[in-house]
């Protein structure tokens, strides 16, 4: 692990460090493994890092990470809270998704129905619509 630069930014309370990290014959090292690494190097809580970009290079077994060192957790919550409230709204849309499929189903049943019914009255025949006829 080597510290490629370490910038002190007194405004917001932190450092930003980008590190390269060599990881020979594997894959690259997962957050957690890095965040913990980092902070035994750096020698600081792991609650304080903030992992911002981790840049693998093709073909070799390196990578260069750029985190976010804060003085305080005060600092970091305020700073990084946005951030953190944006991740759950993304279940509810998934549980929406079936309710649209069937009200799209039932729009295009209605249609097939009434489409059979203007034809059908006229001539006081009846007409079987697509799914009725392929059962």
């Amino acid at each position: 692990m080597k510290i490629l630069y370490e910038k002190e930014n007194p405004l917001l309370n932190r450092k930003r460090v980008a590190l390269e990290i060599d990881h020979p014959n594997s894959s690259t090292p997962s957050r957690t493994k890095l965040k913990s690494d980092i902070a035994k190097h750096l020698k600081t809580d792991e609650k304080l890092i903030l992992i911002r970009h981790v840049y693998s290079k093709f073909g070799e077994n390196k990578s260069k990470v750029i985190v976010h060192v804060y003085n305080d957790e005060k600092e970091l919550n305020r700073l990084e809270k946005i951030k953190r409230e944006k991740a759950p709204k993304e279940e509810p849309k998934s549980e929406e998704k079936p309710t649209e499929q069937k009200s799209k189903e039932n729009l295009s049943e209605t249609k097939q129905e009434s489409k059979g019914e203007d034809k059908g009255e006229e001539n006081g025949e009846k007409t079987e619509t697509k799914e009725q006829s392929s059962q």
